[in-house]
């Protein structure tokens, strides 16, 4: 994905990138919480309580990157007592060329 042109992007790689970027804090948030889980022995019903909610929710959000929005994932590292610091932007054409 090189092309900086200002041509319309795809539906499907707007999606693409979309899932891809979910995923990724997804899996971030959860191989966190699960960490200071066995680091603290905080539970989801831990977390639900600090946050006011119905241990369900707490377990939806740990389960699917689809129920994530930027305040969830705010509120899950605050009651972990922690917070994200989003480290980069990398363009395309800065990204080193895959090797297949």
């Amino acid at each position: 994905m090189g092309n900086t042109s200002r041509a319309p992007k795809r539906a499907r790689d707007i999606y693409y990138y979309r899932q891809r970027f979910k995923n990724r804090v997804f899996e971030k948030l959860v191989s966190f919480f699960a960490k200071e889980s066995a680091r603290t022995g905080v539970t989801k019903k831990d977390i639900a309580v600090m946050l006011q909610k119905d241990p369900a929710q707490v377990t939806r959000w740990l389960s699917n990157p689809g129920n994530l929005t930027l305040e969830t994932i705010s509120d899950l590292l605050f009651a972990l007592d922690a917070e994200a610091e989003p480290n980069r932007i990398v363009r395309f054409e800065d990204k080193k060329a895959q090797n297949y």
